[in-house]
């Protein structure tokens, strides 16, 4: 684990800004955003509240943080934090919390963050900070994950109907229609120029998966490289054969399935380009180039993180 710093707040006249996404969680983040921004309020902390309203303003909203910000907290899923990673300036300058409001919050289960506002808001007031790193897919910042292949697919179905909230029933739609008009796929990958071939990858960068379980094969968010998981497989009946080795930890005793580590992913289309998830969200089609930029984020973590 990379090095844990802690924080001193004390009382610079510095503020601690909440970048809330109202739809995030079923809508959830909204109640939880203003509890949250009483807590530190009630700490003695200058908090301000921004709201998003549409895709991109937490982006844009983090594009204007300058140097009397002293931390930023996002309140929602990892989508609302993507936007805000690649919002700010410099994404190494300055510390940024979580409150897990989202769907998944596959961040906030790899950081054993707190639920409960009040709790996040002790967390902020006392903070320890945690450098993780960050990817870069093309000029795009992510902190969890890249796919290209089926779970791809999904979320490009899933895109057609974002502003409104999904929680993990909303996948089912698309999951079905992304059956219905599956295509094999056949992917080549190379990590640091080793070269494999398969018809679903994953590029980790955290151990979670979906918010609903943990590669055991996977190092975490401070390893100093990325964990990339080929399966060779590129059909449906395998694609949910992997899903449930997934749920029952049995992916690393597959003989279908490759793990590699390294710094630098290319994923290419043997045919027709293949969608591409980043953080949970459609990106794009093949090919495209990873790279990853070791210990680089700052995140405020919970002293039981810290201390493991």
């Amino acid at each position: 684990m990379n090095q844990i710093d802690r924080l001193r707040f004390g009382k610079m006249n510095k503020t601690i800004l909440i970048i809330a996404n109202p739809v995030a969680g079923r809508a959830a983040a909204d109640r939880r955003a203003h509890r949250l921004w009483e807590a530190l309020k009630a700490r003695g902390l200058k908090v301000e509240l921004s709201f998003t309203r549409r895709a991109g303003d937490a982006c844009r909203i983090a594009g204007q943080v300058d140097s009397h910000v002293r931390a930023v907290v996002v309140a929602g899923g990892d989508g609302t934090v993507n936007e805000v990673l690649n919002g700010l300036q410099d994404p190494s300058r300055v510390p940024v919390a979580v409150l897990p409001s989202g769907t998944a919050n596959m961040l906030a289960y790899e950081l054993r963050l707190p639920y409960r506002a009040e709790a996040i808001a002790a967390m902020i007031a006392s903070p320890l900070v945690r450098r993780v790193d960050m990817g870069l897919v093309e000029n795009k910042r992510f902190l969890l994950l890249v796919s290209a292949g089926f779970d791809a697919m999904v979320t490009e179905e899933v895109s057609r109907t974002r502003g409104r909230a999904l929680g993990y029933r909303g996948y089912v739609i698309p999951i079905v229609k992304t059956i219905g008009k599956y295509k094999k796929t056949d992917l080549e990958i190379a990590v640091d120029g080793q070269r494999v071939t398969g018809g679903l990858v994953i590029v980790f960068s955290i151990r979670n998966y979906g918010g609903l379980f943990e590669i055991d094969a996977v190092k975490g968010s401070d390893s100093g490289h990325f964990d990339v998981c080929v399966f060779h497989g590129g059909t449906i009946p395998a694609v949910l054969r992997y899903s449930v080795a997934m749920v029952t930890h049995r992916i690393p005793q597959l003989s279908d399935v490759t793990f590699l580590s390294g710094q630098n992913v290319k994923i290419e289309s043997l045919g027709e380009p293949v969608p591409v998830e980043v953080d949970g969200d459609y990106f794009g089609t093949t090919p495209v180039e990873i790279n990853l930029r070791p210990a680089h984020v700052p995140v405020i973590v919970p002293p039981v993180a810290g201390s493991t």
